[in-house]
């Protein structure tokens, strides 16, 4: 079977999953179509070819908490693979996307076969669990600002493109997106959102998003970010 690094490239990683993972079938995605959710569950390991995807928890009250947005190259699904519940995730299309999907049983059949596939899928998934340990202690400890200027840079670096000025411009979030992501309200967002603009750090509007990120990152290096 025919391994997919030719269809793809990733970063370096120790033992890259596409260097053992054999070509699937692909699905396609219109945005806002959901991939899988606590009424359509998922054992199903997926990788986007392209498009972007959201993926969010939701607590027990409804509350729901972005887990993150995935784009081309990334897997999602592992909670699937891995035997955890997933009951309360939802996957959605962010934006049209084409997915490669590998059923749980085959990819363990794969991984028999090719036991650097299991190695280089743990690596994936424990590299993304650092970055959820990482992201849970901000929520814990960090003030709302920090928490927000940290996601907005962190969006900027996985989904932004440097303009001619330096300034690095993004698909809009919505207020209420962002608020998922750094687990506060709307409101909350909104209003530091527009502190951000008011101090240069970043314009915005219903399409785009401009962030002068070096500037924002050499504020959050300066300011208060210990919630009190």
């Amino acid at each position: 079977m025919a391994s997919c690094a030719l269809q793809l490239s990733r970063g370096k990683l120790i033992e890259d999953p596409l260097e053992y993972l054999p070509c699937s079938k692909t699905l396609a995605y219109k945005k806002g179509d959901v991939i899988y959710g606590p009424a359509k569950g998922s054992d199903t390991l997926y990788l986007i070819i392209s498009g972007t995807v959201k993926v969010t928890r939701f607590a027990r009250l409804g509350q729901a908490f972005l887990i993150d947005l995935y784009t081309t190259g990334e897997f999602l699904g592992e909670t699937g693979i891995l035997n955890l519940s997933n009951a309360g995730e939802a996957s959605v299309s962010f934006q049209s996307s084409t997915l490669m999907a590998w059923a749980t049983a085959d990819l363990a059949d794969i991984i028999v076969r090719r036991p650097q596939l299991g190695i280089a899928l743990l690596q994936v998934f424990s590299q993304r669990f650092l970055r959820f340990q990482e992201r849970a202690e901000s929520l814990s400890f960090e003030t709302i600002a920090a928490r927000l200027a940290r996601a907005l840079i962190y969006f900027s670096k996985r989904l932004g493109a440097e303009g001619p000025d330096g300034s690095i411009i993004m698909a809009a979030l919505t207020h209420e997106l962002l608020a998922q992501y750094v687990s506060t309200s709307r409101e909350q967002v909104s209003v530091q959102m527009a502190a951000f603009r008011r101090q240069g750090y970043i314009q915005y509007s219903r399409r785009a998003i401009t962030l002068h990120r070096d500037a924002l990152e050499a504020w959050l290096k300066t300011a208060s970010t210990i919630a009190e």
